[in-house]
Order: C-alpha cells, then structure tokens, then sequence
C-alpha cells in the first residue's frame, strides 16, 4: 500500500503592516469593454464594461492533498491499481474532493514477473 501527503502553503502578492512586500494590479486600469462579436463591436453594442481599480491583492491558501493507492497482481503478467486522492484548497468552497484512481499494467511478454 503507498500512502502520500501534500501540503502546501501559498500566498499571492500581499500588503502587510510593517512589510515591503506591496503589490498593486495595474492590468486594465482605465477599463475594457467587451462584445459578443465583431457585428456588435462595429455597432457600438457592448455586453460589459471592466475595470481595475488599483486595489491591493491579499490572499492567501493552502492546498492539502492525500493518496492512498495499492496494486493486486492478478496474472503474473497483469497487475491493476487502484487508489483515491483527496484534494481541498481553502480558498475555494468545494465538497468534490475525492478523485478515483485506477490503472493496469498488461505485459504480452511470455517473460512476466512470476
């Protein structure tokens, strides 16, 4: 049986008191605006309007991952495996965490593991 674990800690850009770590998203500052389609762009219809306004991004998450898999030898030259992983991410809300995990090796070869 192969157990593994992960946990990772990340933090986006952040302002904190007492820190010079400071970052200030200035990607689409003065606005955007969005069309459907070409038609639309050329009469002047626009479906949204976006825009930045400079603000500080603070956001941080962690990411936890688990795995727990195993292998049955059914033939000496087929082996299946199977396992679930867990997976959770704080910064988003998810109840499907859980991934099935299966696979199978198949040798053709009359020289297979006894």
């Amino acid at each position: 049986m192969l157990t593994s674990a992960a946990i990772i800690r990340s933090r986006l850009a952040a302002t904190r008191k007492g820190s010079d770590r400071l970052s200030i998203d200035l990607s689409d500052a003065s606005g955007t605006w969005d069309f459907d389609s070409a038609g639309d762009f050329l009469a002047n219809v626009p479906n949204r309007f976006r825009q930045n306004f400079l603000d500080d991004l603070n956001s941080a998450q962690h990411l936890y991952g688990d795995l727990w898999q195993d292998e049955w030898r059914l033939k000496p030259n087929f082996v299946l495996s199977y396992g679930l992983r867990y997976e959770n991410e704080t910064i988003l809300i998810d109840k499907n965490n859980f991934g099935p995990r299966v696979a199978f090796s198949w040798i053709l070869s009359s020289q297979a593991r006894q």
